[in-house]
């Protein structure tokens, strides 16, 4: 398991570097196509597809530093942000090399380019160390794995609350306070001054997800849905906490 995640962090360092690669063609030959008396980097079109590029490679990078920073800071169990990293890194990447493709046109599906090898490169990144499909499964079980135990030592104490006072009322308090938000932690000793609003929004952010999960599992109850929503669901979350997070 530990030379799994080793190799899908670096995958997330990896690929950052491969969007970036991507990016700087699309921008070159943007910045010099000229369609319609005007080079194509003028159009609102092909604006937007760079810039929800640069996100995705932003976000990337930014899930490789802070893979690399728990590691460094000595942590054992990263193992779930690293199938995340994964799993996004290697999606987003297939996502902006065909997008630049986009940009070049027809140049760009031609050798000379350099993308279609990238492209038909980056195609493995899915399957190799772990199927995106299979890492799924693991984001999902593993949120589940943890909750479910919550959720059944508190179901213990329902049955017999006399006894199990202290949780009930520490659960309590758990859930108002994530509800009204009084417990979101201050960033604004660890972000640049402009960033104070990022940082306010990110620190309510993971309350908002607990509340978030908490609803849907009322509705997972009913529906029992499939393991790949939930992971879906846990992916997009902690992606809105890491791009809200403006670090």
């Amino acid at each position: 398991m530990q030379i799994l995640n080793n190799g899908r962090f670096g995958m997330a360092a990896a690929l950052s570097g491969t969007m970036q690669y991507c990016i700087k063609k699309a921008v070159d030959h943007a910045v010099q196509r000229v369609q319609f008396g005007r080079t194509i980097d003028n159009y609102g079109t092909i604006q937007e597809k760079l810039a929800r590029m640069s996100i995705l490679q932003y976000i990337t990078q930014s899930l490789a530093y802070m893979v690399s920073g728990n590691m460094d800071a000595g942590s054992q169990e990263y193992h779930l942000e690293a199938a995340i990293s994964k799993v996004f890194a290697s999606e987003s990447a297939w996502w902006v090399c065909d997008e630049a493709i986009q940009v070049l046109g027809g140049m760009g599906f031609m050798k000379a380019s350099g993308l279609e090898r990238v492209l038909r490169d980056l195609r493995i990144f899915r399957i190799f160390e772990g199927t995106n499909d299979i890492l799924r499964l693991f984001i999902a079980l593993t949120g589940i794995q943890y909750a479910g135990s919550h959720l059944r030592d508190l179901q213990r104490a329902v049955k017999n609350p006399s006894a199990n006072l202290g949780l009930l009322a520490k659960e309590v308090s758990r859930r108002a306070t994530r509800v009204i938000g009084l417990n979101a932690p201050c960033l604004d000793p660890l972000v640049h001054p402009r960033l104070a609003e990022s940082a306010a929004l990110c620190a309510r952010c993971p309350s908002t997800v607990f509340w978030d999960i908490d609803e849907s599992q009322k509705i997972f109850k009913d529906i029992s849905p499939n393991s790949e929503e939930i992971a879906n669901f846990s992916l997009h979350e902690f992606l809105e906490i890491r791009k809200n997070s403006g670090r």
